[in-house]
């Protein structure tokens, strides 16, 4: 009797941990600065609460805008490519964060 050669069997969570740590950090990006914004626009910058509002919904505004582009760009050209671009884009408002 013979046996078939069995498949080298990977871990799942050494595969999986690669995908989960780019979500971890990109909801981190995200969220990091969040609570930040109404106290640098209010408190340091001197604006009002309408200015806040504003500030603090033109994030989800971007993200509803810009959501169908992302998807059509990994659909298109791949998940690296809107990754790249996702992780560019963040150290850019990152600069502009410290900027202001």
């Amino acid at each position: 009797m013979s046996t078939a050669p069995v498949a080298p069997q990977h871990n799942v969570v050494i595969r999986i941990a690669p995908f989960a740590l780019m979500v971890f950090f990109t909801y981190l990006a995200i969220g990091m600065p969040l609570p930040t914004v109404p106290l640098q626009i209010h408190d340091v910058l001197g604006f009002g609460n309408v200015t806040v509002g504003i500030a603090v919904g033109t994030q989800s505004l971007v993200t509803l805008l810009t959501r169908q582009y992302a998807g059509t760009l990994c659909d298109r050209r791949g998940a690296k490519r809107g990754v790249l671009l996702g992780a560019a884009l963040s150290v850019a408002a990152a600069a502009i964060y410290l900027v202001s």
